[in-house]
C-alpha cells in the first residue's frame, strides 16, 4: 500500500528549522493507491498550480502481469485512479532503488524510463498527468552494451534534458541528451556529461541528478577513477551541448571496487546546489551533504548525518529539497 501524506510537503520546507519548533503539525495520512504488488521508486511532484502528481512502479513477474509506472493526482481532496504511463506492448525496466526519474513543467509531465535491451525512452504528459502519449526514444539499443538508469530535467527553454548510463567495449560514461521539440525527439549526437571529471568511468549501476536554469545544465554523478568513487558535478553552459567544467563535491575519498548502488541527489537554493549523497569510506554507510556555488563551481561546506558519529547508524539513500534559505533532507 502506497500512503502519501499532504504534511510530507511542510516537512521538506520545514525540517531544517523544525530544532527551533516545539511540534510539527502532520495531517493524518491519505492512501494513494492500494496494492500486494511490490512498489518501487514513489514520487511526488507539485505542478505549477500546487497540484500534488504522485508516481510510483510496480514491478512485475514477467507471467502474470507487467511492470508499470503509475501516476496520480491530487483533485478535490482525493488522489485520482491511479492511470498507466507506459502503454502495452512496452513495459519498463525498473529496480528496487530506481528505473524511472519525473520532470515537471506547467502542465507538461515527463517521465524517462528504460525497456531491457532495447534503451531510453521519454513518456510526455500534456495535460498535467491525465493521460501520456506514446514514448519517444532518447537511445536506442546499445550493440555489444547497454543504456540504463536516466533521470530528466527541464532546461532554461522548456525542453526535456536527460542522462543516463551508457556502458559499451568496457568504457561506463553519463551520456547527456536534449530535445528542442518538448520530448517528441531528441539530437543524434550525444554528449558525455563527466568528460571534464577525472579518470574514464563513472560508477557503473549508480543514479545520477540533473538541475537546469537558463541555459546551464549541472550534471550530478558518482564517478569511478580507478575505484576513488567520488560525487562529483559537472556543468554546462550552452544547454548541454558541451560540459567543461566539473567539482568534486565528496571529501570522504571512498575507495571501493565495485557499485554500492547508492546514488546523489541534488536541489538549488538560491546561487547554491545542495547535493547529498551516501558514503562507507567511514567503515559505515552515512549520508553527507554539501554545497557547491552554481555559477564558480567553488565547493562549499560538507555536513554528515548525524552530526556525532555513531558506527551503530547505517544509511544508504537520501534526497533532498530547497524552497528559498531553507533546506530539507529525507535519508534512510
Amino acid at each position: 500500500m502506497i500512503k502519501i501524506t499532504l504534511a510530507h510537503l511542510a516537512l521538506i520546507l520545514s525540517s531544517f528549522t523544525v530544532a527551533a519548533q516545539s511540534t510539527v503539525q502532520w495531517t493524518d495520512s491519505m492512501v494513494v493507491d492500494s496494492t500486494s504488488r511490490p512498489i518501487t521508486s514513489p514520487r511526488i511532484a507539485l505542478l505549477s498550480d500546487g497540484t500534488p502528481l504522485v508516481t510510483w512502479g510496480i514491478n512485475g513477474d514477467f507471467a502474470n502481469f507487467a511492470s508499470q509506472i503509475w501516476c496520480s493526482r491530487f483533485e478535490n481532496g482525493v488522489f485520482t485512479t491511479p492511470i498507466g504511463v507506459v502503454q502495452e506492448p512496452d513495459v519498463p525496466q525498473l529496480y528496487g532503488f530506481g528505473g524511472y526519474d519525473v520532470a515537471l513543467s506547467d502542465s507538461q509531465v515527463f517521465i524517462v524510463f528504460e525497456q531491457q535491451q532495447l534503451g531510453i525512452f521519454l513518456a510526455v504528459s500534456e495535460d498535467g498527468g491525465f493521460t501520456f502519449g506514446s514514448p519517444s526514444s532518447v537511445q536506442g539499443s546499445v550493440a555489444g552494451g547497454y543504456a540504463i538508469l536516466a533521470a530528466v530535467t527541464v532546461d532554461g527553454t522548456g525542453n526535456p534534458v536527460v542522462s543516463y548510463i551508457l556502458h559499451k567495449n568496457n568504457d561506463t560514461d553519463y551520456l547527456v541528451r536534449r530535445s528542442t521539440d518538448g520530448g517528441l525527439s531528441f539530437n543524434d549526437d550525444p554528449v558525455i556529461g563527466n568528460a571534464p571529471a577525472p579518470g574514464s568511468a563513472v560508477c557503473e549501476c549508480c543514479t545520477s541528478d540533473l538541475l537546469a536554469s537558463g541555459d546551464s545544465v549541472w550534471l550530478l554523478f558518482r564517478n569511478n577513477n580507478q575505484d576513488l568513487r567520488d560525487i562529483w558535478v559537472s556543468r554546462s553552459t550552452d544547454l548541454a551541448a558541451t560540459f567543461d567544467t566539473a567539482t568534486d563535491v565528496d571529501a570522504t575519498d571512498w575507495q571501493l571496487n565495485f557499485c554500492p548502488i547508492a546514488g546523489p541527489r541534488m536541489a538549488r537554493s538560491g546561487d547554491s546546489l545542495i547535493t547529498v549523497w551516501m558514503s562507507g569510506a567511514s567503515g559505515t554507510s552515512r549520508v553527507y551533504l554539501s554545497t557547491l556555488h552554481a555559477g564558480t563551481m567553488q565547493g562549499g561546506q560538507q555536513l554528515d548525518f548525524p552530526t556525532v558519529p555513531d558506527p551503530q547508524i547505517s544509511q544508504n539513500q537520501a534526497d533532498v529539497a530547497a524552497v528559498g534559505d531553507t533546506v530539507g533532507v529525507v535519508l534512510w
